[in-house]
């Protein structure tokens, strides 16, 4: 579960109601208070993708001027639990074993 506070800057003549009522028909977002152009939110989601995508969505709410992400929470117990699971020895015996032609670099160097 990730759990994030967004302060959303609105345009000085952004109706507040439409800007609150769109607000939370996005999937995971709750509007928490709104005073002197800027407004609070909260957005829950179940992955990393899916609070971007709802951050996203604010920024492209009529009215916003600025959207920032304050603060984001991930739960990552089950990352840890896979990467602490004996999983990784197994992977690199795997890949020990194949001939170096047949894997293949997905990144980019940067020097």
């Amino acid at each position: 579960m990730n759990i994030s506070s967004v302060v959303i800057y609105l345009d000085a003549n952004t109706d507040v109601a439409a800007f609150r009522k769109q607000l939370q028909s996005i999937d995971g977002c709750e509007f928490v208070a709104c005073e002197d152009g800027k407004a609070v939110a909260t957005i829950s989601a179940e992955s990393f993708e899916d609070e971007i995508a709802a951050f996203r969505a604010i920024e492209a709410i009529e009215g916003v001027s600025e959207a920032m992400m304050i603060y984001s929470y991930s739960d990552l117990d089950a990352d840890i639990a896979a990467a602490n699971s004996d999983n990784g020895e197994q992977i690199m015996r795997e890949l020990d074993k194949k001939d170096l032609s047949q894997i293949k670099y997905g990144g980019k160097v940067r020097v």
